[in-house]
């Protein structure tokens, strides 16, 4: 049994496409199921490789347990057959509130292995070519969604996933037949095994969302703003000068270790006249550091959109450097690196000895190096970066970083489209035929898509139109991945802060009212599943793409932003601040049980993260972590929140 296909339809398609609005249609559907068939054509050797392998280690693991045999070796794998490309997953329109996925989409998947196999007891060996055959495999579940009485979004009604195949384990020789009767039913067994973990996990992620403190509040938990910490301005400038100078020192995000302790809370450091971080010791290549210089980018972009001042002029342009070094270091060729430096530095010596050099380029008379990390980039990078250029284009009124940001989007976007939506030659240790590695490709991630194309038609009109009109229905999946992250709240959190990144910029430059319309579904369904986590971030752009301007609502989203002020700026909490210790529950995921509060905690009260606050989940409290007193933060859960804030009147000095 192929479980990494089922493993990719559940990881993959296990959500929706359907809008809640009156303006869906069939389109949806369709659009989505060419796409997966593009993904098949381009992953299905990849896939058949690993499933071929899954296959081989149930034979020998049945094959030594039914035939008591010592030791198992495949010699050769004579043949291997899976129609996967020509029958791809899909779904199926029910209705505009169900939706059948389907592996395949029509017929079923068949399968044929034939693998030469060694058999040794004791100084007797035996050596013939056995077949498995997997017939008739069929993968069917059915989702259900509805309005909720508030105009959001959730779901209701989950089917099991249900899995049918047949299989058979054959020899060549007469001798091993009754070996093969042994066998099979082991075989058989190791593969049941394999799809009921996988359903597990499934069911158990499904279920997640019932389990206490992920209980959906939606609005009605809201923090009284009691707080009054005055001016912020000052404070949160001191933050942007602290970080360009301690973690930014080639204009690059990167984590920092520093020369002395600290137990300081940010509002104590940073306030006028407070002690700041300190002095640097080390800063060292972050395997994120492409996505976080974007995302502080952002800020600063926003922060001289209301300040319009030399100073921050100046920051922006030394980030936007920065950005252009982790293109330049790749060739310019718009593929992105994830973080880079001069060669000569300790961070380039750094990235130098602990192997992760993927590039060399001579940039401006000097030898700078960049790291794909371990398995290239992803989209979460290039997603940040794209926010903080397009930021930089449209709030910076500078000729100069308005043509620059506007050169390096293109290229970004232009290398993407190029490769299909899907880039391989970044991992050199990505090879279709050894199944290794894993390319990044944004299929059935449509809304990103989408606002990467509105940025680029942003700073280039015209350019990218025939490319949104092609895949305007994609927004009609758009919603795909959405319906799938708040299947578990808790899990990957990162995945609401890079929603919700792309959302802000989707929302602020979409002009198309029905694509509009069905795109806020996707923020209502986050707004009833992640609206009570207290959230600042995510508050602030699902209240932005919204409309939603209630006091009492931006009173919640200050006062929430307040108690993250009283978090150290080290990896440790502040000497002012108690943590408080939380009981916890477990959530027995098959793979990865978690330990989670069973209820929402307080900012100031979670877990400790050295880039960006908002992106951790709001469920594990800071008590139970260690403490690195030299380990500084960054801080852009700080400062990019507050200028985005300032700019859509949250925030008011």
């Amino acid at each position: 049994m192929p479980v990494l296909v089922f493993l990719f339809l559940c990881q993959n398609l296990f959500a929706a496409n359907m809008p809640l609005d009156p303006f869906f249609s069939n389109r949806g559907v369709e659009s989505n199921n060419r796409d997966y068939a593009d993904l098949f054509q381009k992953l299905g050797p990849l896939l058949k490789e690993r499933i071929k392998n899954e296959l081989v280690a149930a034979l020998t693991e049945g094959l030594g347990s039914g035939g008591k045999a010592k030791k198992i070796t495949v010699l050769e794998i004579k043949g291997f057959d899976f129609d996967l490309q020509k029958k791809p997953l899909g779904m199926k329109f029910l209705n505009n509130q169900e939706v059948e996925i389907r592996g395949p989409l029509e017929d079923s998947w068949n399968m044929r292995l034939v693998a030469r196999v060694r058999m040794k007891w004791g100084f007797i060996r035996n050596t013939d070519d056995f077949t498995i055959k997997i017939k008739k495999l069929r993968i069917k579940t059915q989702i259900r969604l509805e309005n909720t009485e508030e105009g959001l979004a959730r779901l209701t009604i989950i089917k099991k996933p249900k899995i049918k195949f047949r299989l058979s384990v054959n020899a060549s020789e007469l001798g091993n037949k009754v070996l093969v009767k042994l066998a099979s039913p082991i075989v058989k067994l190791i593969l049941k095994k394999k799809i009921k973990k996988a359903l597990a996990e499934t069911e158990q992620t499904m279920l997640g969302i019932s389990k206490e403190g992920y209980r959906p509040y939606g609005l009605s938990n809201l923090n009284q703003e009691t707080l009054d910490y005055g001016d912020m301005d000052p404070m949160v400038r001191n933050i942007d000068r602290k970080i360009l100078a301690i973690n930014a020192p080639f204009g690059i995000v990167s984590p920092t270790m520093t020369k002395s302790e600290a137990n300081t809370s940010w509002l104590e450091a940073f306030s006028p006249g407070g002690p700041g971080a300190g002095e640097r010791q080390l800063t060292f290549p972050g395997g994120d550091s492409a996505i976080w210089t974007g995302h502080f980018l952002g800020g600063l972009a926003m922060k001289h959109k209301l300040l319009k001042d030399q100073e921050t002029l100046a920051q922006v342009k030394r980030v936007l450097w920065g950005i252009e070094k982790l293109l330049q270091v790749n060739g310019g060729s718009g593929l992105l690196a994830r973080a880079a430096a001069p060669l000569k530095s300790p961070t380039g010596q750094h990235m130098l000895k602990e192997g992760s050099v993927y590039a060399r380029q001579m940039i401006d008379g000097e030898i700078w190096v960049g790291t794909q990390g371990g398995n290239g980039i992803s989209r979460d990078q290039y997603s940040g970066v794209f926010f903080g250029l397009i930021s930089a284009h449209d709030f910076v009124n500078d000729a100069e970083v308005k043509k620059t940001s506007a050169r390096l989007l293109m290229m970004m976007l232009d290398y993407i489209i190029g490769t299909g939506w899907f880039i391989t030659e970044d991992r050199r240790s990505f090879s279709i035929a050894k199944g290794k590695s894993s390319p990044t490709f944004w299929t059935g991630i449509n809304y990103q898509r989408l606002t990467f194309l509105l940025m680029g038609e942003q700073v280039s009109p015209g350019k990218y139109t025939h490319l949104i009109e092609k895949y305007n229905d994609l927004v009609y999946s758009a919603a795909l991945p959405i319906y799938l992250a708040v299947l578990d709240p808790a899990k990957s959190y990162y995945k609401f802060n890079l929603q919700s990144t792309n959302f802000y910029s989707y929302f602020r430059l979409e002009k198309d009212p029905v694509r509009r319309e069905v795109m806020l579904n996707c923020i209502k369904l986050l707004e009833n599943y992640v609206g009570h986590h207290k959230n600042v971030w995510l508050d602030m752009v699902r209240s932005i793409a919204l409309g939603n301007r209630d006091e009492a609502f931006m009173g919640h989203i200050r006062q929430n932003y307040k108690l993250a002020l009283r978090r150290g700026h080290r990896m440790c909490a502040p000497k002012s601040l108690v943590l408080t210790r939380h009981p916890t529950t477990t959530v027995n995921f098959p793979s990865t049980p978690i330990e989670v509060t069973p209820y929402v905690l307080d900012p100031d009260q979670r877990h400790f993260t050295t880039n960006f606050m908002w992106q951790r989940d709001p469920f594990t409290a800071g008590i139970t972590q260690g403490c690195d007193p030299k380990h500084e933060s960054v801080g852009l859960g700080m400062t990019v929140p507050y200028w985005m804030g300032r700019v859509h009147g949250i925030f008011k000095r």
